[in-house]
């Protein structure tokens, strides 16, 4: 089988041994000159005053982390988090990756702050990636490779993902799955071993789809990077090499991962989604240059980044120009082919058939939205021809004669020369750009003096024969310059005063000033959002204790039961459906106190059970004069056959905060208040109530019902009942009782004894295979001296003679 390393150029030239020394050397350089490069690009987050806000940071991700904090310093185990959807699963929530080890920074300052340490650490991590990946898998060279990392760890597709925090924790791994993939099929299965590590990271990082979307490629990389030899073989290695990085990966995972799936159940993710919401989120019909140019036309926003530059474009003509002219067809055909296809994959709808087909013949495909998402594997290949660029460049033969001397060092002269006017003029364009909306121009003539740049550095190499190592150097440099420029447009590069996540806006510090019972946003613009100056305008509370809402206001996979009751409320809201409004017994039946509406909308104002609390914009906050009650004891039930029918009951404007509605078959009876109940003691996984009846009857507990919760009445284990369409109840007998709600979270204990046994396992095969290795080592060394010795005995000296003659 021939290795990938063939297909570039072999660096021991005339059969010398590798210099371990130099191995080891770049070992040791490459990460610091990669987080060098990533503390460059976000030097303001690092060594300046503001922090980085965007609106997933904003309303999930630094929420969440104060959230972790707090429990953690409560010695708690955040399983569940109260203060969303009514309660809802906090660690198998994706947004949390709570159990994601590369998120520690966010602990070690203020999570506000450790926001800019994480996204640097994971842009350095990204380029160290993608250069391991073109140095080992590919062969190619330090400066290929380095430029690579590059533009895949500060192109526009990382930088433009940068707000969402479970895109930038998955951007590293993929990478390094590929390489340990490629290694284990053309080197050693110990590989694959070591491939389970970054794909269990990709799936800790709580959002698989980039993982996932880079997989889908494995197969046809393995194919032409590991070709040659018995395709039998081919085909077992690769199975095996995959099954165990797959396999491996989950089990490893599986403390977080079957959480993760139960919630994914639990959703309306659980049976697939519709062809249209599927293709949510797909790329607009953006030519392929302006796609990867930066956006000069403005054309782009939210994820539609994807941009490598003028630099790294014209480094690809010649990486393709490179691979037809060696006749290296299949690498011409993988590559080129990757990015082609995951461009329009990545339009989604736009495309009609081929997405269709997709979504017909790829397996998971049908449980991811955001088609743009496929601009990451293009992106990966696109780093790739970047890369094969550069060492095409570097590997042009240098003039021979008497003048090659001179021309080298007029070469060198005339590039630092080139590249010193570039760097001055991109220094003012980046600052002219931060300081300036209309920044289009300035980026133009920026990539245009670093395309002109490049291209005296290519004719220098190519006829004046410039020294190779100071050129691959100067190409590096003229990327990372473009990409620096044109990253000044990303908010990333216009921090903002630390204490803009804790302002509260009027509405939200009088909730915090009057705690007790829910907010129910039901603004039209629920999750809408905008900076004035350094001020936030948004009607969407932050995660805080004592701020409970209904609807949450971060994680994007709720139950299926409260997406529906999202659905049928707010969004008829968001169309002025009138029948939705002046219903105060579902609020008091879900424990509200506090609704979020539209400033001036007439039958909020008109209703009398409203009080109005505060406004501010376009948002006003009403108090129900009667509010309602978490914890209700009740007598006699009605019953219906499903949750749709439990669901429209709630709905109906005849329904009642004291209503029992049970699914399944039984006997109606009418529903009383017979009796009293008080939420007596709480935890983030638990709660008490103590409960006294007249009766045998129901005590409702307005928290949301989800599988794990666990009920005992007096320390004996009873059943829990879907009440309400969407809340808890339990049946008592009459008197006094003491009911407790634990969640036990099954699915967590069951992943945590997976994962325990299989790290240990994992660990276990590690050493097992470290100590093959190193026999296998000794024996070759053994050998070695064998040989050596049996080609010694051979050789015979001959006698020393004496110089000393007889007299005899």
């Amino acid at each position: 089988m021939t290795s990938a390393r063939s297909d570039g150029r072999t660096r021991a030239r005339g059969g010398a041994r590798r210099d371990w020394r130099l191995v080891w050397l770049e070992i040791a350089v490459a990460p610091l000159g990669a987080l060098g490069a990533a503390a460059v690009f976000v030097r303001r987050l690092l060594f300046g005053s503001g922090v980085f806000v965007t609106i997933d940071n904003l309303i999930i991700h630094v929420p969440f982390r104060y959230f972790v904090s707090r429990a953690i310093a409560s010695h708690q185990l955040p399983l569940w988090v109260p203060y969303l959807y009514m309660g809802t699963p906090f660690l198998a929530n994706g947004d949390a990756a709570f159990l994601y080890p590369f998120q520690l920074p966010f602990f070690l300052t203020t999570p506000e702050r450790g926001l800019g340490l994480v996204v640097w650490l994971h842009l350095g991590l990204a380029a160290i990636a993608m250069y391991a990946l073109c140095r080992v898998s590919l062969g190619l060279g330090v400066a290929a490779a380095a430029t690579a990392g590059i533009v895949f760890g500060l192109g526009g597709q990382a930088l433009g993902h940068s707000g969402l925090l479970v895109l930038v924790y998955s951007q590293p791994w993929p990478p390094l799955v590929l390489l340990c993939l490629e290694r284990g099929v053309n080197r050693n299965l110990w590989w694959a071993w070591a491939a389970c590590l970054p794909f269990a990271f990709g799936l800790l990082a709580g959002q698989p789809q980039q993982l996932y979307l880079a997989m889908v490629w494995v197969p046809v990389v393995l194919l032409v990077l590991c070709w040659g030899g018995s395709v039998r073989r081919l085909a077992v290695r690769t199975a095996v090499a995959t099954g165990t990085a797959v396999v491996g990966g989950f089990l490893l995972t599986a403390v977080q991962v079957l959480p993760q799936l139960e919630l994914v159940a639990q959703s309306g993710r659980n049976h697939g989604l519709t062809y249209g919401e599927a293709t949510v989120g797909s790329l607009p019909k953006i030519s392929p240059w302006r796609l990867l140019l930066p956006d000069f036309a403005k054309s782009q926003g939210g994820e539609n980044f994807a941009y490598i530059g003028g630099v790294a474009l014209l480094l690809v003509v010649v990486g393709l120009i490179g691979l037809i002219r060696r006749r290296r067809w299949p690498q011409l055909a993988l590559w080129a082919g990757m990015a082609t296809i995951s461009y329009l994959l990545a339009m989604g709808s736009a495309i009609g058939p081929l997405y269709h087909l997709a979504f017909a013949a790829v397996p998971g495909l049908d449980r991811f939205r955001f088609p743009v998402r496929w601009l990451y594997p293009a992106s990966i290949a696109l780093c790739v021809l970047v890369a094969y660029g550069v060492d095409d460049v570097l590997g042009w033969r240098r003039p021979s004669g008497p003048d090659r001397w001179h021309a080298k060092r007029a070469g060198v002269v005339a590039t630092l020369a080139s590249v010193l006017a570039t760097g001055v003029a991109g220094v003012y364009a980046c600052r002219a750009a931060v300081e300036s909306f209309d920044r289009s121009p300035l980026l133009l003539r920026a990539s245009l003096q670093c395309v002109a740049a490049l291209v005296i550095v290519i004719g220098l190499r190519a006829l004046a024969g410039a020294n190779r190592l100071v050129s691959g150097a100067l190409i590096a440099s003229l990327v990372a310059a473009e990409l620096l420029v044109s990253g000044a447009v990303f908010e990333i590069n216009r921090p903002v005063d630390p204490g803009f996540y804790h302002q509260a806006l009027p509405p939200l510090q009088y909730v915090l000033d009057h705690p007790g019972g829910r907010v129910f946003p039901d603004a039209p613009s629920a999750h809408g959002w905008s900076v004035t100056g350094d001020r936030l305008e948004s009607d969407t509370p932050l995660l805080h204790p004592g701020v409970h809402s209904v609807l949450g206001i971060g994680g994007n996979w709720p139950p299926e039961n409260l997406h529906e009751l999202e659905r049928r409320t707010t969004a008829q809201l968001a169309h002025g459906s009138p029948q939705l409004y002046g219903r105060e017994e579902l609020w008091r039946a879900l424990d509200v106190r506090y609704l979020m509406v539209p400033t001036g909308d007439p039958d909020t104002v008109s209703d009398p059970e409203l009080v109005r609390r505060e406004t501010y914009g376009d948002l006003s906050l009403y108090e129900l004069r009667t509010p309602g009650r978490r914890a209700r004891a009740l007598c006699g039930a009605r019953y219906v056959a499903d949750q749709a029918a439990a669901i429209d009951k709630v709905l109906d404007p005849a329904f009642t905060a004291d209503t029992v509605i049970l699914e399944g078959a039984g006997v109606s009876q009418p529903t009383t208040v017979c009796g009293s109940a008080e939420v007596s003691e709480e935890t983030l996984n638990s709660v008490d109530v103590e409960v006294d009846l007249d009766h045998a009857g129901w005590l409702t507990l307005a928290d949301t019902w989800y599988p794990g919760w666990k009920a005992t009445v007096d320390d004996h284990l009873v059943p829990i009942r879907r009440t309400n369409a969407w809340l808890r109840g339990v049946a008592l007998p009459a008197g006094h009782s003491h009911v407790r709600f634990e969640y036990g979270a099954p699915a967590f204990r069951k992943g945590l004894a997976i994962s325990f046994v299989a790290w240990c396992l994992w660990l276990l095969a590690g050493a097992g295979l470290m100590g093959v290795a190193l026999e296998r080592r000794s024996r070759d060394a053994a050998s070695r001296a064998g040989r050596l010795r049996r080609r010694l005995g051979r050789w015979r000296p001959d006698p020393p003679r004496s110089d000393a003659t007889s007299n005899d």
